[in-house]
């Protein structure tokens, strides 16, 4: 009778290597040289061995399972990130175990809580956290990434934006428009990003911070098209009953930017003719008219640099704490719509 289950030990004898070689070959784990990599490949080859991985995860320790930790999978920068990611973590032999959170830290403490304990081999994750330390504890059990959002201080891979420059950026195509009363729509204030594209809106705008909150140009909201939607009827309301309506808003979320843009539509504001708009992108559809001037913010790139840093730190083992966290800020550029009029004077 044939015999069907190749055990580790057959090709460690075949290959005349040890059997915890070919376990580092076959794992990718640790510094074999390439001619001995080659001579259990053949054995491999030869027998038609095949690794378990449940069992390889319970002897080592550690899976060939990723973790991805994201808020939410209907943003089209999400879902460019995780693609690319994928791509990258799959070529490498990598499966990904996939959790949203919905921006909620205690939702996000829980699954990070449990992919430890399936023995992830790592961690790529847009946090709504803000604890350094708690990072840095999960990175003791496996590697860390942390993308799009930054937790200053804390010792794990990092890859974000320049958030504070591209707000300003933002603000400058409004102001070079000849725009000057700006609102500002807010994301969800408890991240740190949203921090600091609030801090360079402002470091932008052509009036004082002090001007904007007392003409309550500055409007907070959650990072969803719902919340966007109702403060901007509001906001609405309120600058037309006090005749302060600005020519222009900046927005710093894409789903509060479709929310605003749905205020406008029922409150029959016409988009750039009597407000102007800019935001972060990318929007949902790009069919949505007008096309918006916007941050066209890079999830690919975002996504296949992170899945290639974790997949360097798993296959750097126990030396991965050898070399310095990285901290990786991207820059994006600018694209232009027709969301933006060109005012013929600049009003006060």
């Amino acid at each position: 009778m044939k015999k069907t289950n190749t055990t580790i030990a057959e090709v460690s004898r075949l290959s005349g290597v040890s059997t915890a070689t070919v376990s580092r070959v076959l794992n990718q784990t640790g510094n074999v040289r390439p001619a001995t990599v080659a001579k259990v490949m053949k054995a491999v080859e030869a027998l038609s061995y095949q690794l378990n991985p449940v069992a390889s995860s319970l002897a080592s320790g550690r899976s060939k399972t990723v973790g991805v930790v994201l808020p939410h999978l209907d943003n089209q920068f999400f879902i460019q990130v995780l693609d690319s990611a994928e791509e990258k973590l799959t070529r490498a032999g990598f499966s990904m175990m996939l959790a949203t959170t919905g921006n909620e830290p205690a939702r996000e403490r829980q699954v990070i809580s449990q992919m430890l304990a399936f023995k992830v081999a790592g961690i790529l994750i847009a946090t709504s956290l803000k604890d350094a330390s708690y990072f840095e504890s999960v990175n003791q059990s496996c590697p860390v990434v942390l993308i799009d959002r930054r937790v200053p201080e804390t010792k794990v891979d990092m890859i974000s934006e320049e958030n504070l420059l591209e707000a300003k950026i933002l603000m400058q195509a409004l102001t070079e428009k000849g725009h000057r009363k700006i609102g500002v729509f807010t994301g969800h204030m408890d991240l740190n990003l949203m921090e600091e594209r609030l801090e360079g809106s402002l470091l932008a705008a052509p009036y004082s911070k002090e001007k904007m909150i007392s003409n309550q140009y500055i409007v907070r909201c959650r990072n969803t098209v719902r919340s966007g939607k109702e403060e901007a009827l509001k906001a609405f309301s309120l600058w037309k009953e006090h005749g302060q309506m600005p020519t222009a808003v900046t927005i710093l979320n894409n789903y509060v930017a479709e929310g605003v843009m749905l205020a406008a539509r029922e409150m029959n504001i016409s988009i750039p003719d009597e407000l102007s708009l800019v935001c972060f992108g990318p929007l949902r559809s790009p069919l949505i008219e007008p096309q918006i001037t916007m941050i066209a913010q890079n999830g690919l790139q975002m996504g296949e640099l992170a899945g290639q840093q974790l997949v360097d730190r798993i296959l750097q083992g126990n030396r991965k704490n050898s070399e310095p966290p990285c901290d990786i800020i991207l820059q994006n550029r600018i694209k232009e719509g027709n969301s933006v009029k060109q005012l013929s004077f600049q009003e006060e």
